[in-house]
């Protein structure tokens, strides 16, 4: 398995875990009324960080340790910069009243922008792993 596919599986993986962190809050009744919230959520972070890290990674294999080891890092803190200018427009929107669905916004949103990344980097990858046709098999 290559990292743009173990990208995808995490990014898939951690989306999936926050659709069940959201149906368990959902069927509590609200934030905070179940004992699932937090394991779910932390699995969905860990596979979340998984996701962008080979991501990266996957983004910079043909480039010097170095610049992959500060890739990486950049990675990290552009991923926590979106998360915080997301939260912060979504506080100028939000009504005052808002249910929990707010609150899980932000986690559908990031989930749904990697899994993107993730397929776009994991076709890719593919994309260039196939050899090219023949010529003459490509006029037939």
């Amino acid at each position: 398995m290559n990292l743009s596919r173990i990208s995808l599986v995490a990014a898939v993986l951690s989306a999936a875990f926050w659709a069940a962190k959201a149906t368990a809050i959902g069927l509590a009744g609200g934030l905070g009324r179940s004992s699932l919230e937090d394991p779910l959520f932390l699995a969905g972070l860990g596979f979340h960080v998984v996701a962008v890290v080979t991501l990266v990674l996957w983004w910079t294999r043909r480039r010097h340790p170095a610049v992959r080891a500060l890739s990486l890092v950049g990675g990290i803190a552009v991923a926590v910069a979106v998360t915080a200018a997301f939260e912060t427009l979504l506080g100028l929107v939000k009504p005052a009243d808002a249910g929990w669905v707010w609150g899980e916004i932000n986690l559908w949103v990031l989930a749904t922008v990697l899994l993107a990344l993730t397929w776009r980097a994991d076709r890719g990858a593919h994309a260039a792993a196939r050899p090219a046709p023949h010529l003459a098999a490509a006029l037939r």
